[in-house]
């Protein structure tokens, strides 16, 4: 029987990716707070919908440099997780290829290591990998609390695989991947996996839908993680995009968590019980991103002229909006301000970081980006000096 809800053979789970814990955007510790917000975010949830486990499927950390102070608070997070549910709902993650960077700070790290295999030795998730240089059959291990090591942890019906990112060797063990994964079982079988579909993602690598499909004759559900877009293939593939967005290209993109329902059914085919799995995309608080496109509609001259003609328009747009008005820090939106029209003079004498610091200092912001896309202004200095003032040689 599967572990929670027996009554009516269901268990609920959460599959989430690509927090990238400790980013910090634009160099603003305001970032960096919401990334750890967004697993918070998925914590209270688990423990509202009375989840069974959560799968995290890479990318859970943005990089191995992490400030002590948010290494606290992820710890103390995760500890009253713990606590909370009296170890009740299993964390299983994998490692994706932001955990496992070979470089911090400049230099090269010689051994592996990562931030999710010290929340494992504090014993606050479990993190599946296998050694891919293993025959199939001996692939995935079962997961030993002792050792901290293994591939695969059974939870009642529900049996989840993992490996860490495999990177360009994950087309070549798929079908290793596959033959070590028992198909005789009777379980709902689940496949954590970092990488991407390609064709999902407009002109981003990724992994031919058909070298994947082989797994479907063993796997229910494959979880991935990587793309940090949100897409479900087929019924059975599922990316859930990223908590949060990492860039100004992701602001807009769709993303946030999966809530699946597994149900087993009182029907066997093939000596193997039936099971379907009802998924559920649940959006995440996330920060607001905020875009402004701001036409010049004459050839500026001066900087404090620039400056002054932006902050005219940023005004007019700021006091028509009452909600961004009563905005908290926390709430405050990031903006990204894009400059359109005629290319000032001297462009090249726009300070860049003073224009910044008037627009932070002035507007309810939390940061900002500046992306300054003029047309080519074609006019000679004859435009701006009389004829009769230009001596001719």
């Amino acid at each position: 029987m599967l572990k929670s809800d027996s009554e009516n053979h269901k268990v609920r789970f959460i599959h989430a990716s690509d927090i990238h814990l400790g980013t910090g955007q634009y160099q603003n510790p305001a970032r960096s707070d919401d990334f750890i917000k967004i697993l918070k975010g998925i914590i209270d949830l688990a423990i509202s919908k009375k989840v069974s486990f959560i799968l995290l499927g890479g990318d859970v950390f943005g990089s191995l440099d992490l400030l002590p102070e948010q290494l606290s608070r992820i710890v103390k997070i995760l500890k009253d997780f713990k606590e909370k549910t009296q170890d009740s709902i299993n964390i299983i993650a994998i490692e994706g290829n932001h955990d496992i960077r070979k470089y911090s700070r400049g230099s090269r790290i010689i051994r592996r290591q990562s931030w999710l295999r010290f929340l494992q030795e504090l014993d606050l998730l479990v993190l599946l990998d296998v050694n891919p240089e293993a025959r199939s059959e001996n692939l995935f291990q079962n997961y030993d609390y002792q050792t901290k090591k293994g591939g695969k942890i059974r939870i009642g019906n529900v049996v989840i695989y993992g490996t860490s990112y495999l990177g360009r060797r994950t087309e070549e063990l798929l079908p290793k991947i596959r033959s070590g994964i028992n198909q005789t079982d009777g379980c709902f079988h689940i496949l954590l996996q970092h990488f991407g579909i390609k064709g999902q993602m407009k002109n981003v690598p990724g992994m031919p839908l058909y070298k994947v499909q082989p797994l479907k004759d063993c796997i229910h559900y494959l979880a991935l993680g990587h793309y940090h877009l949100q897409f479900k293939i087929g019924g059975w593939i599922f990316n859930p995009g990223s908590g949060e967005a990492v860039s100004s290209v992701e602001s807009n993109y769709k993303r946030g968590i999966f809530l699946g329902e597994i149900t087993e059914k009182n029907e066997v085919s093939d000596n193997r019980l039936k099971f379907s799995v009802d998924v559920k995309n649940v959006s995440l608080k996330n920060r607001d991103h905020m875009w402004v496109t701001i036409y010049f509609p004459e050839v500026f001259q001066m900087e404090h002229e620039i400056i002054s003609f932006i902050t005219e328009k940023l005004t007019s747009k700021f006091s028509n909006d009452n909600k961004i008005k009563k905005l908290t820090q926390s709430q405050k939106p990031i903006l990204y301000l894009v400059l359109r029209g005629n290319k000032p003079l001297f462009s090249e004498n726009l300070d860049v970081n003073i224009l910044k610091e008037t627009i932070l200092n002035q507007f309810p912001v939390v940061s900002m980006r500046i992306y300054e896309k003029y047309v080519e202004n074609t006019r000679t200095l004859e435009t701006f000096i009389p004829i009769k003032k230009m001596v001719k040689i």
